[in-house]
């Protein structure tokens, strides 16, 4: 493909993209019934909606295909309405959530009447959601795709009848940008506004911030050009809406930055290097709250003496390039419940001459619950994973290696550990493997991103003790589903039909 056609096709995929936010804006919110509690930390709700047109199918993959994942999962937000923020965000599967307190969506006929509903508002909430992934509104894989979203507790909101007059700014810079609708073709950072009026009404609108230009829609209208007084207030809202997601998360740039988390924060996530010495990290110890941390980066196994100095609970390594001296530093952690690498080489394969850090150095962390082992090898033929049987406490493990072909000869190891929990994403296996796991007593939650069958699923009923199973990207049918609901109703089954993230290595966050 040429650098003209790639263009071309890209720009055709965002228009698609910014179409479908519109036709979804557009649609009318409908009646839901209650959502099912999946038992996650994060609700999983699976709420059907009036199916898309087959024409737009497909398109949100491709769409993340041509404009980036990245693009795609940081500046598409579709939801309407969340409950009051909580501290968690809580993900929202194929639909479109009513308003909790039963609001009356009203649907805006033209500008005139846009005007008079935002005399009569009595406040207005922005919120803004990630799309993770999509899925079938329907029983039938021809039906048309609903967003995944997972709605952020951050929100902003003001009311007509507080004194420092920021609803009437808002009001005053809306019905200023009326006069002027246009198509648009551009989505930067997009954001629900929702106008709240007497009676327990409500309006939806999507605002598109830091745009050139920056709009809003509202139903099946063309979208209303914003006023420069209105972008100004979008673009402060949208800003800030972001930084206390991320302070939130105990997310900041680096270790110079610390000090804009909250005294009382439990969780950081920084970048580090080679120069990010144990002095560095034993400063952490004036958050004595502090139980979590990520470190992204190729930090020096010397500098993680500092983190003795915390009582941690849970340690994530990014991007660190292991040897054995890490995990000699590692394994002094011992209060660790949880630990967890990403993109970090490969580990050593039980017998072999790699001067790769051996996994079973890590069984002398007794208090260890939880071990993802995220794009970090295992060996071409899983061999480190017979190590997991030293450890002796270890209930939970995560592994995500492309290629992997996972036999039921390389999980025959696990039936020998404590192991609880399961969690696999792009690995090579079958449901006849995974029925292996079916001698393990302890085993109760299996969690598979990957291509699985109806064949896959028919074995999975194998797994006696199994209580919950969760199923994304895979080609598994209807039919199939409800099939296993029939044969296992003890089961919880977590799956919709063609569910899929943009971004399988989001399962990690998904189900943590």
């Amino acid at each position: 493909m040429t650098d003209r056609e790639t263009t071309t096709a890209a720009t055709a995929a965002h228009d698609r993209l910014l179409d479908i936010l519109l036709e979804e804006q557009a649609r009318e919110l409908q009646p839901v019934a209650a959502p099912h509690d999946s038992g996650s930390r994060e609700a999983l709700d699976d709420i059907p909606i009036d199916a898309p047109s087959r024409q737009r199918t497909g398109w949100l993959v491709a769409a993340a295909v041509l404009l980036g994942v990245a693009t795609v999962a940081t500046t598409a937000w579709l939801q309407r309405e969340a409950p009051p923020a909580a501290p968690a965000s809580r993900t929202e599967l194929a639909g479109l959530r009513q308003d909790p307190k039963g609001r009356e969506n009203v649907k805006v006929t033209d500008a005139d009447h846009l005007r008079r509903l935002i005399a009569e508002a009595t406040g207005l909430r922005v919120t803004r959601s990630e799309v993770r992934g999509a899925a079938r509104n329907g029983k039938d894989p021809t039906s048309g795709d609903g967003m995944v979203t997972r709605v952020w507790a951050e929100d902003f909101r003001c009311r007509r009848s507080d004194d420092d007059g920021t609803f009437a700014k808002w009001a005053a810079a809306l019905t200023a940008s009326l006069p002027t609708q246009e198509s648009q073709n551009s989505i930067v950072d997009v954001l629900s506004l929702e106008l709240e009026l007497p009676e327990n009404r409500s309006v939806s609108m999507l605002v598109c911030a830091n745009g050139n230009p920056s709009w809003f829609a509202a139903g099946g209208l063309d979208p209303f050009v914003a006023t420069e007084a209105l972008a100004k207030l979008v673009s402060v809202v949208s800003h800030d809406i972001m930084l206390r997601h991320e302070i939130a998360r105990g997310r900041v740039p680096s270790l110079a930055d610390v000090d804009r988390l909250p005294q009382t924060a439990t969780r950081l996530e920084t970048k580090v290097d080679a120069t990010t010495t144990a002095k560095d990290l034993r400063a952490l110890a004036r958050f004595a709250q502090l139980r979590s941390v990520v470190l992204r980066g190729n930090i020096a196994a010397s500098a993680l003496a500092g983190l003795r100095e915390l009582e941690l609970e849970s340690l994530a390594l990014d991007g660190v390039d292991l040897e054995a001296k890490h995990f000699a530093a590692i394994v002094r952690l011992s209060s660790l419940e949880q630990l967890s690498f990403r993109r970090c080489g490969a580990f050593a394969i039980p017998g072999g001459s790699s001067d790769a850090p051996q996994l079973r150095t890590l069984g002398q962390l007794k208090n260890l619950r939880a071990l993802e082992c995220i794009n970090t090898s295992t060996g071409e033929q899983g061999e480190a994973l017979a190590d997991l049987i030293v450890f002796p406490n270890l209930e939970a493990f995560a592994l995500r290696q492309k290629g992997l072909e996972l036999t039921a000869e390389k999980m025959a190891p696990l039936t020998h550990t404590k192991l609880r929990r399961l969690l696999l994403v792009d690995v090579e296996t079958s449901g006849e493997d995974l029925a292996t796991l079916g001698g393990l007593p302890s085993f109760e939650e299996l969690i598979v991103v990957g291509m699985l069958t109806d064949a896959d699923l028919e074995s999975l009923a194998e797994l006696q003790k199994l209580t919950t199973l969760r199923l994304r990207n895979n080609r598994i049918t209807y039919p199939a589903a409800e099939e296993y609901r029939a044969a296992r109703p003890e089961v919880e089954l977590d799956w919709q039909l063609d569910a899929r993230f943009f971004d399988t290595e989001l399962a990690f966050t998904e189900w943590q």
